[in-house]
């Protein structure tokens, strides 16, 4: 098997095919982001994912790299020689593959206990001295 090599965002403008989801998560986007920041959660919402190791330092912004093992060592494929007829068949179950990754974090998102909240103060009276 060839090694994968690192993708751009150009790498994606120019693909003859992609697949969009979109989802709306019951949470903040801070939340959101602190779930992705976790390489730990990542193959436990994407099962296919086997690890997440960040390649940039802290704080992550745009730019931010990382690489992701995944089961049977596919990223991403460029459609050459015989791909070029399997892949059409393959649009199927990719989607569903996809899609189930996104479920996968929907569910993970909703069930993450609540945020850590700043303790209030007790309301009882307390004495001092």
């Amino acid at each position: 098997m060839n090694e994968c090599k690192p993708l751009t965002l150009e790498d994606f403008d120019r693909l003859d095919e992609s697949f969009r989801f979109e989802t709306t998560l019951d949470a903040t986007p801070e939340r959101v982001f602190e779930v992705f920041e976790d390489p730990e959660s990542w193959p436990i919402w994407a099962r296919a994912i086997q690890t997440v190791t960040w390649t940039s330092p802290k704080p992550f912004a745009v730019g931010t790299t990382r690489d992701v093992d995944i089961v049977g060592g596919l990223v991403a494929y460029e459609s050459r020689s015989r791909m070029r007829y399997v892949s059409p068949l393959l649009r199927p179950a990719v989607r569903l593959f996809m899609a189930r990754i996104v479920k996968g974090l929907e569910r993970y998102v909703s069930e993450l206990p609540p945020p850590e909240t700043a303790s209030t103060p007790s309301r009882e009276a307390r004495a001092c001295g």
